[in-house]
């Protein structure tokens, strides 16, 4: 994802060359995570909204919004594991809960 472009950009692992691109819910993505093992759909967070946002892989389509409460710390990084997602800021704070 790019923030500036608010984007999610699919690209050809060997040429680099953009095949597709799907527009994020808002104007800070920051991180991916797959949503489960077989890649039909992935969650991109939203630092400005944070929120997380699940997509369809294959059309870009968004079916699903988690929000974190307002006094969470700000979404950096993401992973799915063993039903929970773990997460970190940008000042050290680690967290997860339950999908």
């Amino acid at each position: 994802n790019v923030p500036p472009a608010r984007a999610v950009f699919v690209i050809d692992k060997t040429s680099w060359e953009v095949q597709s691109a799907f527009p994020t819910a808002g104007n800070r993505p920051h991180d991916m995570a797959w949503a489960d093992e077989s890649k039909s759909a992935f969650w991109c967070s939203d630092s400005n909204l944070n929120a997380f946002f699940l997509h369809d892989a294959a059309t870009g389509q968004m079916t699903r919004r988690i929000q974190l409460p307002d006094d969470s710390p700000v979404i950096h990084g993401a992973k799915v594991y063993n039903g929970y997602m773990y997460c970190c800021d940008d000042v050290g704070w680690m967290f997860r809960f339950r999908m």
